[in-house]
């Protein structure tokens, strides 16, 4: 006998499904589409849009609607819904579009728009918003306002996670000291100790500076200490002295 599920039930289900998803996502645009749709349904809305953040403007990244709302476009953040929503690190509730001063009125009237909810992605420092829209007036419950924010929160993590990814990508293919960008060699003079780089020979002290901002001081191995000296030991560094015991 099949077993019946409530909505509650359902959209529990279809957030750990878009969970288990955005954790496998390696690009962005693979998360937006997750997103858009799982919050559409989840909802149970007439539409659905992801929103970043475009300097001083709100950038409508992709959406899942019935009818075209604002993909591709950007609006002053300090003028529009998602753009309040990240400011003021809330979710944002607008039963009806047409009396509500958040919302500008030029942008929503060519739209099937009636009512909303937005929601921060990422409520202590927000770098996006889903919104999802209503054709006909109405106030969601705390429930689908909640569930909506535990999507938003989920859609974090993925996007930390493609950050992270990219970082370590980026990792793989930046040189080491001694390997240049896709593990080609770098030359050096080995009469000089020179380093090819940037179409000039450097020292190996200005190729640390200019390839990865390192500065560096000067000392002695203790293999050329022992060579100078004729075999001696040499004197501790000052990093391995024991400062607690007394001069």
């Amino acid at each position: 006998m099949p077993v019946t599920l409530s909505p509650a039930e359902d959209r529990a289900r279809l957030l750990i499904d878009a969970v288990q998803r955005l954790s496998t996502c390696r690009t962005v645009s693979e998360i937006v589409e997750i997103v858009k749709h799982t919050a559409r349904v989840g909802a149970n809305a007439d539409g659905a849009s992801f929103v970043l953040p475009d300097g001083d403007l709100c950038y409508y990244v992709d959406e899942d609607a019935i009818a075209p709302l604002w993909k591709g476009r950007r609006f002053p953040m300090a003028h529009c819904v998602s753009g309040w929503a990240m400011q003021h690190r809330a979710a944002v509730v607008i039963p009806d579009v047409r009396t509500d001063v958040r919302v500008p009125q030029d942008a929503y009237r060519a739209t099937f728009v009636r009512s909303l909810v937005m929601v921060p992605i990422r409520s202590r420092e927000p770098f996006g918003a889903i919104g999802v829209y209503w054709a006909e007036p109405r106030e969601p419950d705390r429930a689908t306002v909640d569930w909506l924010q535990a999507l938003a929160d989920a859609t974090c993590a993925g996007l930390e996670a493609v950050r992270a990814l990219r970082e370590i990508d980026e990792l793989k293919n930046s040189a080491s000291p001694f390997i240049a960008q896709r593990g080609t060699p770098v030359r050096m003079c080995a009469w000089t100790r020179r380093l090819w780089h940037n179409g000039q020979w450097l020292s190996i002290e200005a190729y640390l500076h200019d390839r990865f901002g390192l500065d560096v001081s000067h000392g002695i191995s203790e293999d050329a200490f022992r060579t100078v000296t004729g075999g001696l030991v040499p004197p501790p560094s000052p990093s391995d002295r024991d400062t607690s015991a007394p001069d």
